[in-house]
């Protein structure tokens, strides 16, 4: 939530910009009758290109695969929901978007990465492969996996009134796959 109040303008390390514009994204089977999760975070690139962001900090377990395994399971959903999802962008936020969901994101402070044996210096053997894994799925499935890390990442967030924030806005890095 601390992230979506900044309302601030990301320059993404993989090229161009993206802003979040919503948290906890409800998604739904078909009949909308049961609920399958939510989205931590989702976006919109500079290119009109609809963006899902799995959040993970140190305190979490998870390792990357989960994340990744999460948040293409969310993207599944959400690509079968383009249509519905472009028409409501277009009423409620006055935003056009891509008809095809195309990118994903992975994003964690650089102690979650470190945690799991991502290196920010030389690439370890299991990041080289996870970014191998990556490739299959841009060149297989159309989608781009970002996985991105806040470097300077302050704990705990401060609060302003109710709302969580974040001071001073942290920074964001690709994390190295290769």
């Amino acid at each position: 939530m601390a992230l979506w109040n900044l309302h601030h303008h990301w320059q993404n390390p993989y090229g161009g910009s993206f802003q979040f514009i919503d948290y906890q994204f409800p998604l739904q089977t078909q009949n909308a009758e049961k609920r399958v999760g939510n989205v931590d975070l989702v976006g919109i690139s500079d290119k009109g290109n609809f963006i899902l962001t799995e959040l993970k900090f140190r305190r979490n377990n998870d390792k990357p695969i989960s994340a990744l395994l999460q948040v293409l399971r969310y993207a599944a959903i959400v690509d079968a929901n383009m249509k519905r999802i472009v028409k409501e962008a277009r009423k409620k936020k006055g935003v056009e978007l891509e008809q095809a969901l195309k990118v994903v994101q992975i994003l964690a402070d650089t102690k979650w990465w470190k945690h799991h044996d991502f290196d920010f210096t030389v690439p370890s053997k299991s990041q080289v492969q996870f970014g191998s894994l990556i490739d299959w799925i841009k060149k297989n499935m159309g989608i781009s996996v970002e996985c991105l890390a806040f470097d300077n990442l302050e704990y705990p967030f401060s609060f302003n009134g109710e709302r969580p924030i974040l001071d001073p806005i942290p920074t964001m890095v690709a994390v190295p796959l290769r």
